[in-house]
C-alpha cells in the first residue's frame, strides 16, 4: 500500500522571493539599509497541526513585546531598552543592540490567530499558532485492485 503526502503551499510573490534570498544571503543587509535597526532570529516549524515560531529576545521583558497576525503574517514587534549608559572606561566593543524592532514573517500555513499562544521563558519566545482545518496534512491511502 502507498502513501501520498502532499502539503500545499502558498507561492511568495517575486517581492517576497528576493527579501528571503536576500536574507539568506546576506543577513545583515536588511539592518544596514534600515539604519542599524534590528531584528530578532527566528526559527518557524511547521507540523501537521500548527506552525511554531521561535524567536530569540534576550534582555527583553515580555510586557515590551507585541505580537500580532494578519492576513497570514505574523508580526512580532517591540523595543529593547538600552541599559544605564557608563561613561568611565574605554569602550572596546560595542555590539549589544538596542532599540525598537519590527519582525514580519509569511506563515508557512494558514492559521487561527484567535487560538494562538505564546510563551516566553529565558529570553526566548515561543507561538504556537494551530492551523485552521483545511490546511491540515492528511494522509490519503491508495487502494490497490
Amino acid at each position: 500500500m502507498a502513501v501520498v503526502r502532499w502539503t500545499p503551499r502558498r507561492m511568495l510573490s517575486p517581492f517576497e522571493e528576493i527579501d528571503r534570498l536576500f536574507d539568506a544571503m546576506w543577513p545583515t543587509f536588511d539592518r544596514l539599509t534600515r539604519g542599524g535597526a534590528w531584528y530578532p532570529a527566528v526559527d518557524v516549524r511547521e507540523t501537521a497541526d500548527a506552525v511554531e515560531v521561535t524567536a530569540e529576545l534576550p534582555g527583553l521583558d515580555p510586557k515590551d513585546v507585541e505580537i500580532h497576525v494578519k492576513d497570514n503574517v505574523l508580526t512580532i514587534s517591540g523595543e529593547k531598552k538600552l541599559e544605564e549608559e557608563r561613561n568611565e572606561g574605554n569602550v572596546y566593543y560595542a555590539e549589544r543592540q538596542f532599540g525598537k524592532f519590527e519582525r514580519a514573517l509569511t506563515l508557512p500555513a494558514y492559521v487561527q490567530a484567535d487560538q494562538a499562544r505564546a510563551s516566553f521563558k529565558n529570553g526566548v519566545l515561543t507561538i504556537h499558532l494551530p492551523k485552521v482545518e483545511q490546511e491540515r496534512t492528511r494522509r490519503i491511502e491508495i487502494k490497490t485492485e
